[in-house]
């Protein structure tokens, strides 16, 4: 049985538990340090401490990899905006699931032993050819595949299914009534089509350009706030998997052992023993690979202070014999081009002259602050392009809106038949949005309080009498047409209905839940895997 199929099938990873899918992804309580507490001390083999009760770096590792696969199924690149949070959502969830599973003990719910033996026989992790492997192969699958103790394991499988016992509970105070079906049907299929007459700011602005009067006023009314940003110089280099294991030697003898220790792990797709040959270099590669990541979470462990243990990004380069990258000096958005997110937003929190070591990925960022550049006040000169911008935006603004009033004075007689016609006479072009129910963005204009109010305007009756606006952009509105929901299309999909609104009234209330124990709960994430960000 293979450590790719082991983790692929076991529960953690691949069950539709309520605190992987539900939580993060569908509820939006994923990575959040805000939500977390005070990032200080936890022991080193621990990821976070929940009220007191540890998450191991084994179960956070663990949880991390089985996410990404999740993440990137295909086998692909995985998506930059999941590959730079990674590390918080696994913890969030683990925090999720360890605050769920604390919950329903203070609730009574238990695990007795024949449940958890019910379970462990049951998981697809644990059975060949759909029949439990026996005790023996079950408890070298955990030491081997899962690197825990039997005992270790086994109390972290008992909080996976006292947080299910939990939510299978609260999943279970969720009603739907009919009334409430059939307003969530009409709210996704009544739809309106609006008529409409733009004024983009963006078409106003070369009728004004600021004197230099008003650019020497706007500065002295402003200039605290027109300043340079905080510019910060920093040294860095990065130690990857390949820096622990590259000077790494792997015997011929230990090569052959693990292949005979082994050996159902290189079998061919008829279920046949491929040749040592063919194999051994796989093998030293992994054997390589496993050894340089002990090596890089020994190196990370003794590097809590390191300026206590004497290392500087300088006596690191020497000892992994890379290069020391130096920048030039940036702003912290421009920080984002230079280094990842976790990197940039810890530079701007350091003290001069200090390294830290951030842990990215399979990759170590060392980083030392060398230079720290303050803001100041700019000049006229520098803040002229700034101001000149500032006031055509504003100045713009108002001519769109002031243009709009205007027009709608003389539409607001005119009734909606007429409108395109009468727009045309002065010069003016009439759109249609297209449908759109009171659920969805309407099309182009995009204005969130005229989604609701669309479906209180008369057929007929013309123009709305106020002006809508989206940032800079205003609009005139007219009702064209309405499309009412079908009753008949309702009866068909009653029941489909009534199961969606069933599974967002349950995550719901599991986000309610979690967010109160969120609040009361003492969450302290490890600060080696988490530094505190400013």
């Amino acid at each position: 049985m293979s450590l790719d199929l082991i983790r692929n099938k076991h529960s953690w990873f691949t069950k539709g538990v309520l605190i992987v899918i539900a939580v993060t992804f569908v509820l939006g309580i994923g990575y959040n340090l805000a939500d977390w507490g005070a990032i200080t001390h936890v022991p080193s083999q621990t990821a976070a401490e929940v009220n007191g009760e540890p998450i191991s770096l084994i179960s956070f590792n663990m949880y991390r990899e089985g996410l990404k696969r999740q993440l990137n199924q295909e086998g692909g690149e995985l998506p930059e905006q999941y590959a730079t949070q990674i590390d918080g959502i696994a913890l969030s969830q683990l925090i999720n699931l360890k605050l769920m599973s604390q919950k329903a003990r203070d609730l009574g719910f238990n695990v007795t032993d024949d449940d958890l033996s019910d379970a462990i026989h049951s998981d697809p992790a644990f059975q060949s050819e759909g029949r439990f492997v026996g005790k023996e192969q079950y408890e070298q699958i955990i030491r081997k595949y899962f690197n825990q103790d039997v005992g270790e394991f086994e109390n972290a499988y008992r909080d996976e299914i006292l947080a299910r016992k939990l939510s299978n509970f609260i999943e279970e105070t969720a009603v739907v009534t009919d009334d409430e079906i059939y307003n969530v049907f009409k709210k996704e299929n009544d739809k309106v089509n609006l008529y409409y007459i733009a004024f983009p700011a963006e078409d106003f602005g070369d009728e004004y350009s600021p004197t230099e009067e008003e650019i020497a006023e706007y500065y002295e009314n402003n200039k605290g706030q027109l300043k340079t940003p905080e510019l910060r110089e920093i040294r860095h280099i990065v130690l990857g998997a390949e820096n622990f294991g590259q000077n790494l030697n792997v015997t011929d003898e230990e090569i052959a052992s693990y292949y005979e220790a082994y050996s159902e792990e290189f079998l061919s797709e008829e279920g046949e023993p491929l040749p040592f040959e063919d194999v051994k270099g796989e093998i030293e590669a992994n054997l390589k690979n496993g050894r340089g990541e002990a090596l890089r979470q020994e190196f990370l462990a003794s590097l809590e202070n390191p300026e206590e243990e004497g290392k500087t990004i300088d006596s690191i380069a020497e000892e992994f014999s890379v290069t020391i990258n130096e920048s030039e000096p940036v702003s912290a958005r421009e920080s984002l081009n230079l280094v990842p997110p976790a990197v940039a937003r810890q530079i701007f929190s350091m003290e001069k002259g200090r390294t830290t070591i951030i842990p990215v990925g399979t990759a170590l960022w060392v980083t030392e602050l060398k230079e720290v550049i303050p803001p100041r006040e700019k000049t006229l000169e520098e803040a002229r392009e700034d101001i000149t911008a500032a006031l055509k935006s504003e100045k713009s603004k108002e001519l769109a809106r002031s243009k709009a009033n205007e027009t709608l004075e003389k539409l607001k007689t005119v009734k909606s038949d007429r409108i395109k016609a009468e727009a045309e006479k002065l010069g003016l072009e009439v759109k249609e949005t297209g449908y759109f129910s009171r659920v969805e963005t309407i099309p182009d204009i995009n204005v969130n309080e005229l989604r609701e109010e669309a479906f209180e305007l008369d057929e007929g009756s013309g123009v709305s009498d106020k002006i809508h606006a989206n940032r800079d952009k205003f609009y005139i509105v007219a009702l064209k047409e309405k499309q009412d929901a079908k009753s008949e299309e309702f009866e068909l999909k009653r029941e489909e209905l009534r199961e969606l609104e069933l599974a967002k009234q349950r995550s719901e209330i599991i986000r309610n839940w979690l967010q109160d124990m969120r609040r009361q709960a003492e969450i302290i994430p490890n600060s080696d895997l988490f530094p505190a960000q400013g």
